[in-house]
């Protein structure tokens, strides 16, 4: 399986999170997209596709992906993304399909173009624990049940960092 990650998997320290293990350098090229622009998503610090004709989006292709990291991927993005088979270009021209997570309709950008340097400098630290923690769930609950457990330990987490800002 190829996929084309635009995002926070293009970064090693995330994809090796997620699918659990390291893969070789030699496993991730650079690759492009045509027609599409990155945004925040509101209220977060990762991106989302938004279709923009003259615009064109760089990232990694991934190939000889297993069905097993298809299904850890898949957890990561949440139920706020889905695949879709998109055709990427490789150096010059060469053109190559590939699953692409696309924002589901209830996902908004908040106008904001995002920045895969940016984030690494600005976000990435901040980022890391919470994707950890976000695949502890992985194997342990469904879904829709990991989606409520981290909304609800996120607020606790929000409330206390809001307790110690109020309290200074």
């Amino acid at each position: 399986m190829r996929y084309f990650f635009f995002g926070s998997l293009r970064d090693a320290d995330v994809l090796g999170l997620v699918l659990g293990r390291r893969l070789p350098p030699a496993r991730l090229r650079p690759a492009r997209l045509k027609g599409f622009r990155l945004l925040r998503v509101r209220g977060e610090s990762y991106p989302m596709l938004a279709a923009a004709s003259a615009r064109t989006v760089r990232g990694a292709l991934v190939h000889g992906l297993t069905g097993a990291d298809a299904k850890r991927l898949a957890f990561f993005e949440g139920e706020e993304y889905e695949t879709a088979p998109l055709m990427v270009v490789l150096g010059a021209r060469r053109r190559v399909r590939a699953l692409v997570f696309r924002a589901r309709s209830g996902l908004a950008g908040d106008g904001r173009a995002w920045s895969f340097a940016a984030w690494r400098r600005n976000a990435k630290r901040a980022f890391l624990p919470l994707a950890r923690l976000w695949m502890a769930f992985y194997r342990h609950a469904d879904p829709a049940s990991a989606e409520a457990l981290w909304r609800k330990r996120r607020q606790h987490g929000l409330a206390a960092a809001l307790r110690g800002f109020h309290e200074k």
